[in-house]
């Protein structure tokens, strides 16, 4: 019984190394289609390569990766979002064209469409130094793509309109727009800093959030507490307004609205707001930096005091009930 259980089994493994065999040979038998080939204009590693340079005109876009980060390059120290930043460089390691538009291609048809010094200029360095260029020229006139040309190669491309949209040297569109980095969780502790004097600290005790600089007798509400903590934290940059402005009094910033600063275990970050732009939208800067930014903020939920964080008479009159 045992041995023919054996071949059994044999048998199986048998039949099994063979549909393993021959699937793997299958596959490794495909072929590429060359029609498809021939639209591959850059097949790299995006994790190799360590500067980005987007030209238009009289504006350049320099971008540099250290220590794994992405950064402008030179001196110039504004955040980036380094996953856009990424994702910048995997389209262009791995770019490929819809359509060939002409193959042997002239500088006559360079400039027809716009392939030439009207073009955005792209260039990137690898690792090991190997430089890439190309160019990105004028929106195609139906459908919705770019005319592209890769240096050394007398090809026009058609890419895809988002990426052509994405080359162009945009340094907005990459910054950080995240404000704060700590989560709800990680925040132990919170000080609130108003311009009327009417300034409070909240600090974690276990599970429960307490005030301990501020007007006396206040038991607070822990849901009204996690629902500001989540209003400031959640704050986003919408708009880019001076990176370096003379003055900050028109944005109400010379002696801020309000001040908060929020402490984690390893990390303090604060934020000053300004005027309201709109009824969802303020003036802010990060006390640390001195760009001017609006940010999604409702001044209502904002600006507020202890006494509006406190637990109400109804609320407690409930849980004695209960």
């Amino acid at each position: 019984m045992r041995f023919k259980t054996t071949i059994f089994l044999l048998i199986i493994f048998i039949i099994m190394a063979g549909i393993y065999y021959f699937t793997l040979e299958k596959e490794e038998k495909v072929e590429v289609d060359p029609a498809e080939k021939a639209k591959e204009i850059f097949n790299l590693d995006a994790d190799k390569i360590q500067t980005m340079t987007l030209t238009k005109g009289e504006t350049t876009l320099a971008l540099e990766k250290k220590d794994g980060q992405w950064r402008l390059a030179g001196s110039d120290d504004r955040e980036l979002d380094q996953m856009k930043v990424d994702s910048l460089a995997e389209n262009l390691a791995t770019l490929s064209a819809t359509k060939i538009i002409k193959e042997e291609a002239t500088a006559d048809d360079y400039s027809q469409f716009g392939l030439d010094e009207n073009a955005t200029h792209i260039t990137f360095t690898l690792t090991d130094g190997k430089k890439y260029e190309g160019w990105v020229g004028n929106s195609t006139p139906i459908e919705d793509g770019y005319y592209f040309r890769r240096a050394g190669i007398n090809t026009i491309y058609k890419i895809a309109g988002y990426l052509g949209d994405k080359f162009k040297p945009d340094l907005d569109s990459l910054r950080e727009r995240q404000i704060f980095t700590l989560t709800r969780g990680e925040v132990e502790e919170f000080t609130v800093e108003r311009v009327d004097g009417k300034n409070f600290t909240i600090v974690r005790e276990e599970d429960n959030w307490k005030l301990v600089d501020g007007p006396e007798g206040i038991e607070l509400d822990q849901n009204k507490v996690d629902s500001f903590l989540n209003n400031i934290l959640t704050a986003w940059i919408t708009t880019f307004v001076d990176d370096n402005p003379e003055s900050y009094n028109k944005y109400g910033l010379t002696k801020p609205l309000l001040k908060v600063t929020v402490k984690g275990k390893d990390k303090t970050e604060m934020l000053a707001y300004g005027i309201a732009t709109t009824e969802t939208t303020m003036y802010a800067k990060k006390i640390d930096r001195p760009e001017v930014f609006i940010v999604t903020a409702d001044s209502k939920k904002v600006f507020i005091t202890a006494e509006d964080l406190k637990k109400d008479s109804n609320t407690e009159e409930t849980s004695e009930d209960s």
